[in-house]
């Protein structure tokens, strides 16, 4: 299968008005995917729809942003605000389409141990993950903690601040769920998949389970400056 059919068998859009737009965005995919995970609000690899400013390779058809918590600044922007700055760069965000998970579960594919602890916390109260819930009950706050060896939700905070501080989190009505964006840098249009999942969960469910084929996995350490 070629990635546009891939794309199309494992996401859908969660209001059928949307459906042409979905369409529309697949029918320009082809085998130049760019998967930038863990992007939080970087928008730096946009630069490959500027190839004439470095020497890089002509621009990916599709991009796709991974990452399980997303960032205050992103939830404002898909909240109703106008613009996004990325650096000294202004992101218009022109319509966005939700995405749902077509006969996949995103809940039996979560890793906790390797999540944010907020968003460790949220997803196994949503989803009464009993383990993970007894471990978050049970911590204590540690005076001098020695975290050397914990990761995720697994770090010396009380359970109470825990489920207090998502409750307050905005950022949490946003985990597990799968943005098609269109936005506007300079004169230039661009569709971006904004998908607020675990990367490990994209690489098993996309990747290594559907056969898809990112031609590029992109870092920040080798962003080139944006001179728009």
């Amino acid at each position: 299968m070629t990635n546009a059919e891939i794309l199309g068998n494992l996401l859908q859009p969660a209001d059928t008005e949307k459906q042409s737009a979905w369409e529309v965005f697949l029918k320009t995919v082809d085998a130049t995917i760019l998967w930038y995970p863990s992007a939080e609000n970087d928008l730096s690899d946009l630069n490959y729809r500027f190839p004439d400013l470095y020497d890089e390779p002509a621009a990916p058809s599709a991009f796709i942003h991974t990452g399980c918590l997303p960032t205050m600044e992103v939830c404002q922007w898909l909240n109703g605000q106008d613009s996004f700055f990325f650096e000294n760069t202004c992101a218009e965000l022109l319509d966005q389409t939700e995405l749902r998970p077509r006969n996949w579960d995103y809940a039996s594919k979560i890793q906790y141990p390797f999540l944010n602890r907020v968003a460790a916390a949220y997803l196994a109260n949503k989803y009464q993950h009993e383990e993970t819930l007894g471990i978050i009950r049970k911590k204590q706050p540690i005076r001098k903690p020695d975290t050397s060896k914990l990761t995720g939700f697994l770090l010396p905070q009380n359970h109470k601040d825990i489920f207090k501080t998502i409750g307050n989190d905005i950022r949490t009505g946003y985990i597990g769920k799968i943005y098609l964006l269109k936005i506007r840098i300079a004169d230039v249009i661009q569709n971006i998949l904004f998908a607020f999942i675990d990367d490990l969960v994209f690489q098993q469910v996309f990747i290594a389970e559907g056969g898809l084929r990112p031609s590029t996995i992109y870092s920040r350490q080798k962003a080139p400056e944006l001179e728009v």
